[in-house]
C-alpha cells in the first residue's frame, strides 16, 4: 500500500489484531465510506461522491438518484418492481486482498406487510456505465449472472447493520478482468407487492455517517522489518494447483484443493497482459478439477489466474 494513500485513508482503517501473518506482514482492515457528492456524472463512488441511485416501475423515466437504497421484488398484480445501484471507486485501494465486505445500515420493517411477505434478493455486476443523475428504470443497465445471494428478507425484520461478503467481485473489479460499473441490488420473487418486504438500507448521501454504504477490506500491510509471529491460523489459499499436459494443445486441466467451495474464475492472459480467454468455474470444497479450452488460442507462453472464495493462484502455461 503505497504511503501516501495510507496517509489520505488513515483515519478509515485500523490495526484488527496484533497478531502477523507472515514475516514483515500485519492483518489490517479498512473501512471505505464514500461521502455525498454532486449527485451528478463526475461522481464514480470515491470519497468525496457516493454513487447510488434507485429505479421503481411505476415512475419509468424518473431519475432518483439521492434516495436511498431501495429495492422491491416483482409484483403481478401492481407496478411496483425496484431496484438498487451502487457503485465504489477502487482506484486507490489494495490490490491484494484477503477479504472484503460491503455494509449496509438496513431501515426496519416492522409495522405491516399484507403480501409478498418473502422474498430473495441477488447482487448482480452491472455491465454497462451508468450515471446516477440519468438512470431511470427505461435506461438501467445490463447486468450479469447474480454473484451474491439470496438474501432473504422476511417480514418483520430489524437487520440494523449487514456485511455481505464480496471479496471475488472485488477481486474481479480490481485486477481489471471485468469493468466496475458496481452492481444492482434486485429480487426475481414474483408475486403481489403489498406493503412487500423490501431490500431497504440508507444510502451513501445520508446525512449521518455511520449509517452510510462502506466496504470493509481485509488485507495484509507490509510492517517494514523481520516480525516473530505470535499467532498465524490456518493458511487458506489455492493448494497443491497442477495445470496439464503443460505444454498443450487443445485443452488444459487444473487441479487444486480449497477450502470454502463457490464461484471463481479462470483467467488466461498473454504477456502483454491481455486477457485471451476467460471462464466461470464452481469450486468444490475440497479437490477440484477444471478444463480449461485452447482452441482458437494461438501458440504461445500465456498466464493463468485462478479465483476462488480462498484467494487466487496464477502460473504459466504454454500453447503449442
Amino acid at each position: 500500500m503505497r504511503g501516501s494513500i495510507l496517509l489520505a485513508i488513515a483515519a478509515l482503517f485500523f490495526t484488527v489484531s496484533t497478531a502477523f501473518a507472515g514475516i514483515g506482514k500485519k492483518d489490517t482492515v479498512m473501512i471505505y465510506r464514500p461521502a455525498p457528492g454532486l449527485n451528478d456524472s463526475t461522481d464514480y463512488g470515491g470519497m468525496n461522491g457516493g454513487m447510488d441511485a434507485l429505479v421503481q416501475q411505476p415512475y419509468t423515466t424518473t431519475n432518483y438518484k439521492d434516495n436511498v437504497i431501495y429495492a422491491a421484488p416483482i409484483s403481478n398484480c401492481n407496478n411496483t418492481n425496484a431496484a438498487a445501484y451502487i457503485r465504489f471507486d477502487l482506484g486507490n485501494l489494495p490490490d491484494t486482498v484477503d477479504s472484503v465486505f460491503v455494509g449496509f445500515m438496513h431501515f426496519d420493517h416492522t409495522s405491516y406487510c399484507y403480501s409478498n411477505c418473502n422474498a430473495d434478493f441477488y447482487f448482480h455486476r452491472a455491465t454497462q456505465r451508468w450515471y446516477e443523475n440519468e438512470i431511470t428504470y427505461d435506461t438501467q443497465p445490463t447486468s450479469d449472472t447474480a454473484f451474491y445471494g439470496p438474501v432473504n428478507i422476511t417480514f418483520p425484520n430489524s437487520f440494523g447493520l449487514r456485511e455481505y461478503n464480496i471479496t471475488e467481485t472485488y477481486r474481479l473489479w480490481r485486477d481489471s478482468v471485468v469493468p466496475n460499473y458496481g452492481f444492482v441490488i434486485k429480487s426475481p420473487t414474483v408475486g403481489c407487492n403489498n406493503a412487500a418486504v423490501i431490500f431497504y438500507a440508507h444510502s451513501s448521501d445520508d446525512t449521518a455517517v455511520s449509517t452510510r454504504p462502506y466496504l470493509k477490506i481485509y488485507y495484509k500491510v507490509d510492517t517494514g522489518s523481520i516480525d516473530t509471529p505470535v499467532a498465524i491460523g490456518m493458511q487458506a489459499g489455492l493448494r497443491n494447483v497442477v495445470a496439464y499436459p503443460n505444454p498443450a494443445t487443445s485443452q488444459v486441466v487444473i487441479q487444486a484443493d480449497v477450502y470454502n467451495g463457490g464461484a471463481g474464475w479462470c483467467v488466461l492472459t498473454d504477456i502483454t497482459g491481455k486477457v485471451v480467454y476467460m471462464q466461470q468455474l464452481n469450486w468444490q470444497s475440497g479437490h477440484n478439477k477444471q478444463t480449461i479450452p485452447l482452441q482458437g488460442i494461438e501458440k504461445g507462453l500465456y498466464y493463468y489466474t485462478l479465483y476462488s472464495p480462498d484467494g487466487r493462484y496464477s502460473g504459466r502455461l504454454l500453447k503449442q
